[in-house]
Protein backbone atom coordinates (compact mmCIF):
# COMPACT_ATOMS: atom_id res chain seq x y z
CA UNK A 1 0.00 0.00 0.00
CA UNK A 2 1.13 3.35 -0.48
CA UNK A 3 2.84 5.41 2.36
CA UNK A 4 0.37 8.30 2.27
CA UNK A 5 -2.76 7.14 4.24
CA UNK A 6 -4.78 8.62 2.17
CA UNK A 7 -4.55 7.05 -0.91
CA UNK A 8 -5.37 3.41 -1.42
CA UNK A 9 -3.88 0.86 -4.57
CA UNK A 10 -6.49 -0.05 -7.09
CA UNK A 11 -6.41 -4.06 -7.34
CA UNK A 12 -7.18 -5.47 -10.72
CA UNK A 13 -6.81 -9.10 -10.13
CA UNK A 14 -6.64 -11.92 -7.67
CA UNK A 15 -5.34 -15.19 -6.94
CA UNK A 16 -7.03 -17.84 -4.62
CA UNK A 17 -5.19 -21.29 -4.01
CA UNK A 18 -7.22 -23.62 -1.67
CA UNK A 19 -5.79 -27.06 -0.36
CA UNK A 20 -8.63 -29.32 1.30
CA UNK A 21 -7.02 -31.57 3.30
CA UNK A 22 -6.43 -35.84 3.11
CA UNK A 23 -8.98 -36.72 6.29
CA UNK A 24 -11.98 -38.42 5.10
CA UNK A 25 -14.80 -35.87 4.58
CA UNK A 26 -13.09 -32.88 4.28
CA UNK A 27 -13.56 -32.57 0.52
CA UNK A 28 -17.14 -31.29 -1.20
CA UNK A 29 -19.11 -30.94 -4.26
CA UNK A 30 -21.08 -27.79 -3.09
CA UNK A 31 -21.00 -24.30 -4.45
CA UNK A 32 -18.20 -22.62 -2.86
CA UNK A 33 -18.25 -18.69 -2.98
CA UNK A 34 -15.70 -16.30 -1.61
CA UNK A 35 -16.72 -12.84 0.17
CA UNK A 36 -14.85 -9.83 0.03
CA UNK A 37 -15.35 -6.48 1.23
CA UNK A 38 -19.32 -6.20 0.04
CA UNK A 39 -18.09 -8.10 -3.49
CA UNK A 40 -18.18 -11.66 -4.11
CA UNK A 41 -17.31 -14.68 -6.23
CA UNK A 42 -18.37 -18.60 -7.27
CA UNK A 43 -15.15 -20.40 -7.19
CA UNK A 44 -15.64 -22.94 -9.62
CA UNK A 45 -13.24 -23.99 -12.56
CA UNK A 46 -15.79 -26.13 -14.80
CA UNK A 47 -15.32 -29.84 -15.89
CA UNK A 48 -13.59 -30.02 -12.46
CA UNK A 49 -13.55 -31.23 -8.97
CA UNK A 50 -12.35 -28.16 -7.32
CA UNK A 51 -12.44 -30.10 -3.49
CA UNK A 52 -12.06 -32.77 -3.87
CA UNK A 53 -10.01 -34.77 -0.59
CA UNK A 54 -6.27 -33.65 -0.61
CA UNK A 55 -6.67 -31.13 -3.78
CA UNK A 56 -4.69 -27.53 -4.45
CA UNK A 57 -6.51 -25.88 -6.85
CA UNK A 58 -6.17 -21.86 -7.92
CA UNK A 59 -8.65 -19.44 -9.02
CA UNK A 60 -7.18 -16.69 -10.72
CA UNK A 61 -10.35 -13.58 -10.11
CA UNK A 62 -11.23 -10.82 -11.73
CA UNK A 63 -11.84 -8.20 -9.62
CA UNK A 64 -14.55 -4.84 -10.14
CA UNK A 65 -13.05 -1.67 -11.32
CA UNK A 66 -13.84 0.33 -7.75
CA UNK A 67 -12.33 -2.33 -5.65
CA UNK A 68 -9.32 -1.12 -3.64
CA UNK A 69 -6.77 -1.97 -0.97
CA UNK A 70 -8.15 0.44 1.45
Amino acid sequence: MSENKDMCEIINKMKIILTTTNTRGSGTKDPIKLYVGGYSWQLDNPFCEDFAVGKTTEFNLSIPSDFTSD
